[in-house]
């Protein structure tokens, strides 16, 4: 979505691998006060897909809010945190803007700034179970704002519309083949996926959204008898496959598979509603200098990676070519009276 002047990597649409931290960001402006002596903002956002970070899912350590340049105290709002007193995933923020005298406690027009972190879930292994979303569906977060709307009747409160943001995430689909008969597709194969952060490994476990710089032994990803392995909740960017184990009777390859996976999202339109469909043009994954489009349904890319017997070396797909599926972006929340962002990351290398 449009940046609306809040930072780089501020927008309406996003992509992030699960177990990663994603900065979210509320923001609003003290309205006028007078006349009133009682005077509260509520805003609600509700996570979705997403866990709050922290110590465990209920921590409220990542959470700030600033009001001009003020870094508010916590017992200056209210926050209600998921698992506590909140409903289905919900995070509140309440926060008075006068005293108990009816004072002014802050300017108006100052700006209130409200940000956390937070993860998102892993992908589900079987369906009907909850967690993130991959393809073009992506996984909304959304807020709105009630407020003090009567300075004769303090319990009166208008509200806003759900301002809504989408973050993407994708798959991809290995597939083990024989590399001199390609019709054969091979079972048993394990394989781990690393990407360099800092010029480091980090191993992926996307069954809990963990990465670690220790290297799984025996391979976290394994072929079944239709020679599939699927590695589920990857942000955009650039990876690494590394066969752990191959077939009986067949050689291991001892380079990893370089592939990087590319999404087309779109950042110049403002989602106060919207189809998250049309928050994605387009998905490609690209390995051996050869780029192929991917699903937007489904957001996975797949990959065929072969193995020979006897002393050939393994290689990816049938001729040097691989197929896959992707999705990605940034993401950023707006509303009327409320504006909630996600920061991108930086690229990893």
């Amino acid at each position: 979505g449009v940046n609306h002047g809040y930072g780089a990597g501020i927008q309406d649409v996003a992509d992030a691998c699960v177990g990663d931290s994603v900065p979210f960001y509320l923001f609003s402006k003290v309205p006028d006060t007078t006349g009133y002596s009682k005077y509260e903002m509520k805003f609600t956002v509700n996570l979705g897909n997403f866990n709050l970070e922290g110590d465990n899912k209920t921590s409220a350590t990542t959470i700030s809010v600033k009001i001009g340049n003020k870094i508010l105290t916590q017992d200056a709002y209210e926050t209600k945190i998921p698992g506590s007193e909140s409903q289905d995933n919900e995070l509140t923020f309440t926060i008075p803007l006068l005293d108990s005298n009816g004072t002014a406690l802050y300017s108006e027009g100052d700006q209130i700034e409200i940000n956390w972190k937070a993860q998102l879930t892993a992908v589900p292994a079987f369906a009907g179970y909850d967690g993130a979303v991959m393809g073009k569906n992506g996984n909304i977060v959304s807020a709105n704002l009630e407020y003090s709307n009567n300075p004769t009747d303090q319990t009166s409160m208008g509200k806003t519309g759900e301002d809504k943001v989408v973050v993407f995430t994708y798959g991809v689909k290995v597939t083990k083949k024989d590399g001199d008969n390609n019709n054969i597709v091979l079972n048993r194969a394990g394989f781990n996926l690393y990407r360099i952060n800092e010029n480091k490994k980090e191993y992926f476990n996307s069954f809990n959204g963990e990465w670690t710089i220790e290297k799984p032994e025996k391979g976290l990803y394994w072929t079944d008898e239709n020679g599939v392995t699927n590695i589920n909740g990857l942000d955009d960017g650039t990876y690494y496959l590394e066969e752990a184990v191959a077939p009986d009777g067949y050689i291991i390859s001892d380079k990893p598979i370089e592939f990087t996976i590319s999404a087309d999202t779109v950042h110049d339109k403002e989602w106060d509603s919207f189809n998250t469909g049309n928050a994605i043009n387009g998905l490609t994954i690209t390995a051996n200098s050869t780029e192929v489009d991917g699903a937007l349904d489904t957001g996975i890319v797949s990959l065929d990676v072969l193995n020979y017997k006897g002393s050939k070396l393994p290689g990816t797909g049938g001729n040097g070519t691989i197929w896959f599926t992707a999705i990605g972006g940034t993401l950023i929340f707006a509303g009327v009276a409320c504006l909630l962002v996600c920061r991108r990351k930086n690229r990893r290398s």
